[in-house]
């Protein structure tokens, strides 16, 4: 018992504290002759003997409240007053608020116990402190420093000498996963692509109309993702052209999985006659330097778009264009399907030129 604290509280009751090492109070016990055997006897382990009384407090707190319930509600039948009360229901309120004190103090509410013990000021029967209280220390003993993979030699393993590093990812990055840290925070490039369509362009090019294209992004984009719980998901195939220019430069095609939340947005402007189109991607993963850019057929196109290597006057310019290029082909893509699905030509165009009207077993034959 050499690290333990006994605090005695009257002459019957001793408190045993063990192991306490980081905030103590020294004291001297007086008039304990014939208290040592309940010291040595008594395990800190077991609860104090208080069941009855605890049982007691709980039915009387239970009880009561139903009581003073059931009284309320009879009051408000009858359109009785509730401040006028008989004596039972004093009693009732009396037995409420002690039972009520009672718990609070068992369950270690601090400002129901301070009252009680700070008026209690110690007897030499009890105890008398011969060193005040000692704080606890502000910083904890060294401990060994964490190890990674059985190498003792990194020096920058110092710097949090009292954690053990278990991998050099905890996934919170959440890369090439779906997670809302990525939509909300951003990863890699964040990227807004918009545009201006024109009130003739939409009727002759894209043979529909501003209003028609407005009702459809909303309905499918925004609230048919809404309601499949999508993440990130609030587009027409923004995940088809991620991944065909993820393919073409050389990028790591698996972090698709992130680089397509995109969510699209169109409106009417000009007094309702022209379209505005804009897609927000916060999180497009690409780079320029390294991996899969340095193939031949990937790093021609890179030079093709004008981004292969490193920018020499500004580091990170090349992939920060890449990511816009990104954008600015997802916003066509998107602004294509909407149009065939509102004029109703996408299972036409489908027809015409994504099946084959040969009969493929014979041409193989």
């Amino acid at each position: 018992m050499a690290n333990d604290v006994i605090v005695v509280i009257d002459k019957s009751i001793v408190i045993v504290i063990q192991d306490a090492h980081c905030c103590y109070m020294s004291m001297r016990i007086k008039d304990m002759k014939g208290k040592s055997d309940i010291i040595e006897n008594m395990d800190p382990q077991s609860p104090p003997q208080s069941y009855l009384t605890n049982a007691v407090f709980f039915s009387l707190f239970f009880s009561v409240a139903y009581f003073l319930l059931h009284r309320w509600r009879e009051k408000i039948r009858t359109s009785t007053p509730l401040h006028v009360v008989t004596l039972s229901e004093v009693a009732a309120i009396v037995s409420l608020i002690a039972s009520v004190i009672y718990l609070m103090a068992f369950f270690g509410i601090a400002f129901i116990l301070h009252p009680f013990l700070s008026s209690r000021s110690p007897s030499d029967d009890d105890l008398d402190l011969l060193e005040h209280h000692t704080p606890c220390p502000a910083k904890l003993p060294p401990s060994p420093l964490p190890r990674v993979n059985g190498d003792d030699d990194d020096e920058e393993l110092n710097d949090f000498p009292d954690m053990d590093v278990i991998g050099i990812s905890g996934n919170f990055c959440s890369d090439k996963k779906a997670a809302a840290v990525n939509w909300i925070e951003g990863r890699g490039k964040s990227v807004v692509c918009e545009a201006v369509i024109k009130e003739e362009v939409v009727k002759k090019v894209l043979k529909t109309s501003v209003g028609a294209l407005v009702e459809l992004n909303m309905l499918k984009n925004l609230t048919g993702s809404a309601v499949a719980g999508a993440l990130g998901g609030f587009n027409a195939h923004a995940s088809n052209i991620v991944s065909a220019v993820f393919l073409a430069t050389g990028q790591d095609p698996a972090q698709n999985v992130e680089s397509s939340h995109c969510i699209t947005m169109m409106e009417a402007v000009n007094d309702g006659k022209d379209l505005h189109i804009s897609v927000t991607m916060p999180s497009v993963e690409v780079g320029t330097v390294g991996g899969g850019t340095q193939l031949a057929s990937q790093s021609a196109c890179l030079n093709l778009l004008g981004v292969k290597g490193a920018s020499k006057e500004s580091p990170g310019a090349n992939s920060g264009l890449l990511a816009t290029i990104v954008a600015g082909s997802v916003l066509a893509a998107e602004l294509s399907l909407m149009s065939a699905i509102a004029a109703g030509q996408l299972v036409n165009s489908h027809m015409k030129y994504n099946r084959s009207t040969k009969d493929v077993t014979k041409v193989i034959s």
